[in-house]
């Protein structure tokens, strides 16, 4: 994914506080979000900030409007540094492999739970909830992730 998309992903998923975001880190989401308002909250740009803090906003308005703020913003050296600092910092946060089942038949008669059920104080992982091959068999549910 190209810079910039990663970063307009990175930016709408902070400003619209969606599921993947709110599993990150709590340091990481509050500078991230103080970031973020900094550079896209400003009072000397009112539609922008009106656009993305409406919360009835359509997600592509928001991302159209944020698409153009980083076009604008990309000849700025210092945002720049400072976006591709912020955009390592949530890629760590991102598992690449996660809930994951790999060649893996499943016949259930009882519950089958894989995964997280409370917040882990360190997600530092390269796989997570990954089933690679074999067979599970339940009487009940299957459920395969966190919570």
């Amino acid at each position: 994914m190209a810079l910039l998309e990663t970063a307009t992903e990175y930016i709408l998923g902070i400003l619209a506080e969606n599921e993947e975001v709110k599993k990150f880190n709590k340091e990481f989401l509050e500078e991230s979000v103080k970031w973020v308002k900094s550079w896209f909250l400003k009072p000397e740009d009112p539609v922008t900030s009106t656009i993305l803090s409406d919360k009835t906003q359509l997600e592509a308005v928001k991302k159209s409007v944020i698409d153009a703020k980083l076009k604008s913003l990309s000849s700025d050296d210092n945002f720049m540094k400072e976006l591709e600092a912020k955009l390592q910092v949530y890629s760590a946060q991102k598992s690449p492999i996660k809930n994951v089942l790999d060649h893996v038949d499943i016949k259930t008669k009882t519950d089958i739970h894989i995964g997280d059920k409370t917040v882990s104080s360190n997600d530092n992982f390269v796989e997570k909830n990954v089933v690679k091959g074999g067979k599970i068999e339940t009487e009940g549910g299957f459920h395969l992730g966190d919570g």
